[in-house]
């Protein structure tokens, strides 16, 4: 896809107001096509209040360049309690904004095609709440904002929507999705925003924030335990504790920086990897399997 003709919204000193409240503080922000932006803070920090200027559903200063159409999931979000799923496809099938041939899929991904005739009294809260996504990911829309969308899901709708955030900007669309907490958005953002009493305190690249943050731990497994021990205790002057399986871990350092560090003295190492709060557990019922290994 041509990159000139990506979707892209633009927030130049926006600031919004409440009851002489500042809920927004003069936030500037860039978001491309192609791209799953998280945003992140706790309640009260403006992200949804944020995600409703993208859309222009509410008063605002400054100025908000953006497409179009924008489709936006709100965190209380479903479909209308008294419809079967049936009804409401028909709904959606009339409405010019939507891709109707995307509709089978996108219900098979989010594990709903046997609920198509059930009432909404018999489902779960997890179940209502991915009904809720369906229209937005059969929008048009070149811009979808996801308000809190994880909300509710279960493992298998939670790997159907990653599914569905990662094609979409795979096709070329700005997806911006909120969350409380980082690890919902591990394997589908490639960029984070961190929201704090209405303003932005990080825009950036999400593992860069982590290893800043110290969220972000390597480990190392050495060939020659001491010699790569004395080697980082010298140079970084860093005191280092060896687990019992012989791996060494380093907080607040990346991969990268650990491997030129490696090369640059000669130290090889059977196998690093990287632990995040989001696959910590996962990494280690696996076997750290994710890692790099030279020799």
């Amino acid at each position: 896809m041509d990159d000139s003709f990506l979707p892209l919204v633009k927030v130049d000193a926006l600031t919004v107001e409440r009851e002489g409240h500042i809920v927004l503080g003069h936030i500037n922000l860039i978001l491309e096509g192609g791209h799953s932006y998280g945003l992140v803070g706790p309640n009260g920090s403006g992200k949804s209040t944020l995600m409703h200027v993208i859309a222009d559903l509410i008063p605002y200063q400054g100025k908000v360049q953006r497409p179009q159409q924008v489709a936006l999931l709100t965190s209380s979000q479903g479909h209308h309690q008294r419809r079967r799923l049936t009804d409401h496809l028909s709904i959606l099938s009339r409405r010019s904004d939507i891709d109707v041939k995307r509709l089978p899929g996108i219900l098979q991904t989010l594990q709903l095609a046997h609920l198509i005739h059930h009432s909404p009294r018999t489902m779960s809260l997890g179940q209502y709440r991915a009904i809720g996504l369906v229209g937005i990911f059969a929008s048009k829309a070149p811009v979808l904002l996801l308000d809190e969308p994880f909300l509710a899901l279960d493992s298998e709708r939670v790997a159907g929507l990653e599914s569905l955030i990662n094609r979409s900007a795979s096709e070329g669309k700005v997806v911006l999705i909120s969350s409380h907490e980082f690890d919902p958005l591990a394997k589908v953002i490639d960029s984070l925003i961190v929201l704090q009493s209405g303003n932005v305190k990080y825009f950036g690249d999400s593992h860069s924030f982590l290893v800043r943050s110290g969220q972000i731990q390597v480990i190392v497994a050495p060939i020659d335990l001491e010699k790569f021990r004395s080697t980082v205790e010298r140079e970084w002057s860093l005191n280092l504790e060896v687990d019992g399986s012989g791996m060494l871990r380093f907080p607040n350092r990346s991969m990268e920086e650990i491997l030129r560090f490696c090369f640059r003295w000669n130290l090889p190492i059977r196998g690093i990897w990287e632990y995040g709060p989001e696959l910590r557990g996962a990494l280690a019922a696996a076997g750290l399997h994710n890692g790099t290994v030279y020799e």
